[in-house]
């Protein structure tokens, strides 16, 4: 579940690009015309659209990281301690 979290994230948030790709030709299907306020208004609905939905995710990743159980085991290596948490 963490790992499939995690990969949703780094997807919303490193596909700026690929939205703006996506998004353009989105409002071009919609007919609309680039440099039109119409399509303009498209944009920035599609925008706000991705941004709650990484807001979203965040919020979803920040619950489950708060309420996960962590158990930690130190240990010494022989010149100092190290401690593993899962």
């Amino acid at each position: 579940m963490r790992v499939a979290l995690l990969l949703l994230l780094a997807s919303l948030a490193g596909c700026n690009s690929l939205h703006a790709a996506r998004d353009d030709a989105e409002c071009l299907d919609y007919g609309l015309t680039a440099g039109t306020p119409e399509y303009a208004n498209c944009r920035i609905q599609l925008k706000q659209l991705h941004a709650q939905r990484y807001s979203n995710a965040m919020s979803t990743y920040n619950t489950i990281r708060a309420n996960r159980t962590r158990t930690c085991s130190s240990y010494w290596t022989g010149s100092n301690w190290a401690t593993n948490c899962y």
